[in-house]
């Protein structure tokens, strides 16, 4: 065999010839003498297995180390400082128990020492840097979570409800859900400190602005946890947010005397929103308030239901885009104004005055929206942006997101599990990586001369709005479909379609006439630009209803949590890495899809009240004890596990029949039994296999053989484990059954309410 281009002979230490390979991709070389024949140079033998194996083990480590090192060049340690701090929070929140005070914080500064000694070996140093951030975020979790002292209702319970109202919600159903302090009365805490409560007069309630003094009769119970094991936790939410407990007047409340007002800044977002429909009433005023105080409470459910299943549901969501054309537009203006006086913008640094009033308009949609978790990260993005701008300094983007999720998580570690929080950092950062990349391949390529003319240059400009936008959909939308998929269990398959026809209305018209309305407002001129606001969203709306009629729903069912880690762990990579080691993030995209498909539908679901309970089947619709009862349960059950369509509507045969004391449904020869009164106990004890019943039955079937008592699930085991799935065995019998239940483990701050019998 020859020299080939890439081959060369050396010179070795005794004097001798030797050939040797060099890689373009690897400096390492294979060196053995062989020998001259008269051909030429005598390729060398093939290597053992296993030196052959070492040697691409050393190839692959050595290929590996020069990215990371690029890695380390580029400054990617810092974009996944976040990553490492969400692993600790998300890892608190795992624990099955509390853990001991500071031990988190004692084992961050270990880590932070070791790493101080190392810090002379890069991967090692980096290495514990993330470990150390990893037990940060589990201590500074602990810390926020041992300052959180809200006291949640233990049992649902009928009381005189009183206090001032924090917040006033009009429902496009017409009825008003109040959001109350209670101070005083059988609801108050012994040391006078508030408990809040969130109430709903179904018939309307009273002209009770923020700061009046509202009572009434209520029935109240601790916020709902899982509808399902794995499912959303409403009551952990609620425990963070300082919510004791939700319910209904009976009746309808009355205000009394006013009191101080305990929140002007929700008074004024209150007032706002009334102002809003009333200049523009109907949907479009409700809409409109939406997007400039974030107070949807004036969308009807079928026009929410319609933007969901189209993909334009974000457009409420009030974030990056709306941040962004309202601090730009106020910047704009600006600085248009300052070009009207040349004397002022010849002699004085009029941008970085207009990024101060684009930041300045941001800052004050940021109070007015409510600040939830998306509208800090894009106001604390355009903070960075806009103040690089008055320092002269270049912001990087992708740091931003990430300085952005750290100081999110850092007033609110909780709200890393959050769907608006997750969707709302995967959409930025993939459009970020995207962007970022084009840009890179655009600067390399070599400059070519463009045609003029009007025709030519109306096509790179519709080439460039049209073909952006696309691509801003399309990465958005795929970046958070996985997290719309694991916890809203659908995902928008017409989505591009919609925002490409939607989008551009949103950014020219909605989002500007927002601006000017609350610029005119102070006038008495808000009328105008909100009826054309109004107008605008009509479109939008007819967009969604459109694509969500002719499109599939795109219910996705339960994604397990595995198959949501991969695909998270494989976003973060493609989109955080700076060399080639982004392409690892398509290794976990595949276990993803496969992972998806492993969802197992239970036989049984039981609500944590007791008082629905589902038979499920692949291929029917599930049969519910009340057809009528528990909606919100039930639409929950039906979109996490859904039936198989293929063959058609799916329908249900199977009905569970009632008399005065209870109700009974036979699936695979077991008898399932749900109480109304303890009756009908002592027989029932003896016929069913599976007994629930939503009040206490202390001891109940202890007259029947063990071998022979039914799973038993009353208030009480209910309350404590909340709700419950039945897997049953291979051969359908309760023998080699798996009960999931919805709360396992010692109790947690957020769950210890379920722990206590009375209140």
């Amino acid at each position: 065999m020859f020299l080939k281009p890439d081959q060369n002979v050396t010179e070795s230490p005794d004097g001798d010839l030797a050939w040797s390979v060099e890689s373009s991709n690897d400096s390492s070389q294979i060196t053995e003498w062989q020998g001259w024949n008269d051909s030429g140079l005598i390729a060398p033998e093939p290597l053992p297995l296993r030196s052959r194996f070492g040697h691409r083990l050393s190839i692959a480590g050595a290929t590996l180390s020069r990215q990371l090192q690029i890695e380390v060049d580029r400054g990617a340690g810092f974009l996944w400082a976040p990553v490492c701090l969400a692993v600790g929070i998300a890892g608190y929140f795992q624990l099955p128990r509390e853990p001991w005070p500071w031990a988190f914080e004692v084992l961050a500064l270990a880590f932070m020492v070791v790493a101080f000694v190392s810090r002379n070996r890069p991967m090692l140093h980096a290495a514990l840097m993330g470990c150390m951030l990893v037990a940060a975020g589990a201590g500074l979790t602990r810390l926020h979570t041992a300052a959180n002292d809200t006291k949640m209702l233990e049992r649902p319970r009928i009381a005189t409800i009183a206090g001032a109202v924090l917040q006033r919600e009009m429902r496009a159903n017409g009825s008003v859900r109040y959001r109350i302090a209670v101070t005083e009365g059988e609801l108050a805490r012994p040391d006078g400190s508030q408990r809040i409560f969130r109430v709903t007069a179904r018939a309307g309630g009273p002209d009770a602005p923020v700061g009046s003094r509202l009572e009434g009769l209520a029935r109240l119970s601790a916020p709902s946890g899982p509808a399902y094991p794995g499912g959303y936790d409403f009551a952990f939410s609620a425990w963070f947010d300082g919510l004791s407990g939700s319910g209904f007047f009976l009746g309808a409340p009355t205000a009394t005397r006013p009191v101080e007002a305990v929140s002007s800044i929700q008074a004024v977002r209150d007032g706002l929103a009334s102002l809003i429909r009333q200049s523009v009433p109907g949907e479009g005023g409700g809409i409109a308030a939406a997007l400039i105080v974030g107070d949807r409470s004036g969308i009807s459910a079928p026009t929410t239901e319609a933007l969901r299943r189209s993909g334009l549901a974000h457009i409420l969501a009030i974030s990056g885009l709306h941040m962004a054309l309202v601090s730009l537009t106020a910047m704009g203006g600006l600085r248009a104004v300052f070009a009207l006086f040349p004397q002022i913008a010849l002699r004085y640094p009029v941008k970085k005055w207009a990024a101060a009033g684009g930041l300045a308009a941001a800052t004050i949609y940021l109070t007015l929206s409510g600040m939830a978790v998306s509208t800090q990260r894009a106001w604390i993005m355009v903070a960075i942006m806009l103040g690089a701008i008055m320092l002269d300094r270049k912001a990087l983007t992708m740091r931003n997101v990430a300085l952005a999720a750290l100081v999110v998580m850092l007033v609110s570690p909780s709200a890393i599990l959050s769907a608006g929080f997750q969707m709302s950092f995967a959409a930025v950062a993939a459009l970020v990586a995207v962007y970022e990349g084009l840009n890179r391949r655009n600067a390399a390529r070599p400059k070519t001369f463009r045609k003029g003319g009007l025709i030519a240059g109306t096509g790179r400009v519709l080439r460039r709005d049209v073909g952006g936008l696309a691509l801003t959909s399309l990465v958005a939308g795929l970046a958070t479909g996985i997290f719309a998929a694991y916890h809203f269990q659908r995902v928008a398959p017409l989505g591009l379609l919609a925002n490409l026809a939607a989008m551009p209305v949103v950014s020219f018209a909605v989002m500007p006439l927002a601006l000017l309305s609350m610029l005119a407002l102070p006038f008495g001129l808000q009328d105008w630009p909100l009826a054309a606001m109004a107008w605008s969203t009509e479109w939008v709306v007819a967009v969604a209803n459109s694509v969500s009629d002719m499109g599939p729903q795109g219910i996705t069912g339960r994604i397990p949590v595995s198959s949501f880690i991969c695909a998270t762990a494989g976003l973060l990579i493609m989109t955080l890495a700076r060399s080639k080691l982004k392409l690892f993030g398509l290794a976990f995209l595949l276990p993803a899809v496969l992972l998806a498909q492993t969802t197992k539908m239970p036989a049984i679901l039981i609500s944590e009240d007791g008082r629905q309970i589902a038979i499920l089947s692949e291929s029917t619709e599930p049969s519910l004890l009340r057809e009528r009862g528990s909606r919100f349960i039930t639409e929950i059950w039906q979109t996490a596990y859904p039936p198989n369509q293929a063959d058609g509507t799916p329908h249900s045969s199977l009905r569970f029949q009632c008399d005065a004391d209870a109700c009974s449904a036979t699936v695979n020869g077991l008898q399932i039994v749900s109480l109304k009164t303890s009756a009908s106990l002592w027989t029932d004890c003896q016929i069913a296999d599976i007994l629930v019943a939503p009040f206490r039955l202390p001891d109940a079937c202890n007259h029947v053989p063990v071998a022979e008592r039914p799973l038993v699930f009353d208030e009480t085991s209910l309350r404590s484990g909340g709700s419950v799935a039945i897997h049953l065995g291979a051969d359908g019998s309760l023998s080699d059954a798996t009960v999931e239940r919805a709360v396992i483990g010692s109790p947690r701050p957020w769950n210890r309410h379920r722990f206590h019998s009375n209140q």
